[in-house]
Formats: structure tokens, C-alpha cells, sequence
């Protein structure tokens, strides 16, 4: 979530052509005040608090064995891969995450990722997951068509 969250402020502040400081509402409370640092930990709580309560409550109620599926809802596949590539591309390369892994893998560290170097990273991203999606999501078994553009029925 901090890489998400990191992402989704760059991308913000490069589509309103504002500074990063200036798009960052969380970067802006002042944390060495209580009240700055109980807004955080509060948003924190509520975040960490509702996954809890929805992981508790799936489990007490969705039971794949009893399904005989491997993923309790079919139907929503094809959403939870497209939130999934988003999610990732957005988080690895448009945050200093992605902007590390590049400078490990090239040697050369950039301030900020350039544009051409963004758009390749976020195709290959896009591809890792969209296969790596359908892998798990429609065909656990058929580990080779999933990198293809074959239908997975």
C-alpha cells in the first residue's frame, strides 16, 4: 500500500503539474503534532481494522471445499485481474519502488523514472500479471496457456 500510495501521488502530481509535496495530503499533516499522528494512526486503524473484519467474516462464510471451486467467485475474475494489473502497475512504476528496481537492474539512478523507461516497465508489468492472472484466476492446471493469448476455458 505505500508504493500504491506513493504511485498514485506521483501520478497526481504529474497530471496536475504540481509538486509532489504539494499533492501529498498525508505528507502534510504534521506528525510531530498529536493530532497529525492521530489522523494517521486513526486512517491506519480504519484500513487495517476493516481487512480484518472482512477476513474474518470470509472465512467464516466462504468455504471453497464446499464449492469444489478454486475461486469462490467465478463470475468476478475478470474484474479482480483487471484491478490487479492497475493496482500493480501503479504501484511499481510509478513509485520510487519501481524507480529502485530500475536502478538496480540498470546501475544508473534517477530522480525520477523517465517516460519511455515508465511506459516499457508498466507493458512488462502488465503482461506478468495478466498471465500470472489468468494462471491463477482460470486454469491453475494449464501453466503454459496462460502465457499464450489462448482462451482458457
Amino acid at each position: 500500500m505505500p508504493f500504491a500510495y506513493d504511485g498514485l501521488i506521483n501520478l497526481a502530481a504529474g497530471l496536475t503539474k504540481l509538486k509532489y509535496e504539494q499533492v501529498d495530503v498525508l505528507g502534510q499533516l504534521p506528525s510531530w503534532k498529536p493530532g497529525g499522528l492521530l489522523t494517521t494512526w486513526v486512517i491506519c486503524g480504519v484500513i487495517g481494522g476493516g481487512l480484518y473484519l472482512l477476513n474474518r467474516w470470509a472465512f467464516e462464510h466462504l468455504s471453497l471445499e464446499n464449492s469444489g471451486d478454486f475461486f469462490r467467485f467465478p463470475q468476478w475474475r475478470g474484474a479482480v485481474l483487471g484491478f490487479s494489473i492497475i493496482y500493480l502497475i501503479v504501484a511499481i512504476c510509478c513509485s520510487q519502488f519501481g524507480n529502485g528496481v530500475l536502478g538496480l537492474l540498470t546501475d544508473n539512478y534517477h530522480a525520477h523514472m523517465p517516460l519511455s523507461t515508465g511506459i516499457i516497465m508498466a507493458l512488462v508489468v502488465a503482461y506478468l500479471t495478466w498471465s500470472l492472472g489468468r494462471w491463477f484466476l482460470y486454469r491453475p492446471d494449464r501453466f503454459r496457456d496462460a502465457w499464450t493469448v489462448k482462451k482458457l476455458a
